[in-house]
């Protein structure tokens, strides 16, 4: 319901029924994720299209810039997740906070490398509050994600 609220705030216009979408897929992923270690693809699936059509709706510039962070996310954090894989000899970073990420990264565009701080920083309060070694980063993506886009989307965030 608040995120309804925020959703409403931000974008009163047809951007509304994309960012519902988003939240909605980042509210099930997250879920799914924190009882199952596994993000669904098919929810990250309805969030790349939505984030896609919301990139679209800002202008080809933006759009543009978005499919350049989403290739650029999915590389470096690929790359990172398969370095620590054969450092550590298990996942520490799975395939599909990879694909969440790099689909965000399609609506966030520059924004980009604030998701991926915050989501980190979101983590490390939960590693030293919970005392938890490991967890699910699912959630922790999806918070910072929604937050910086609707930030970007009421025009508090820069749009470059």
């Amino acid at each position: 319901m608040v995120l309804g609220a925020m959703i409403a705030l931000a974008a009163p216009d047809g951007r509304a029924l994309p960012l519902a979408v988003i939240a909605a897929s980042l509210l099930a992923a997250s879920v799914y994720d924190a009882r199952t270690w596994a993000l669904p693809r098919a929810t990250t699936g309805l969030a790349a299209g939505a984030a896609f059509a919301l990139a679209a709706w800002h202008g080809r510039d933006s759009l543009i810039v978005g499919l350049i962070a989403a290739a650029a996310t999915f590389a470096v954090t690929k790359t990172l997740a398969v370095l620590y894989q054969r450092r550590n000899g298990r996942v520490g970073f799975g395939d599909g906070d990879v694909l969440l990420l790099s689909a965000l990264a399609i609506w966030l565009g520059a924004a980009t490398p604030w998701m991926v701080l915050v989501a980190c920083g979101l983590g490390l309060i939960f590693a030293l509050v919970g005392r938890r070694r490991r967890f699910p980063f699912g959630p922790m993506i999806a918070l910072s994600g929604v937050s910086i886009g609707l930030l970007l989307e009421a025009g508090i965030w820069p749009r470059p």
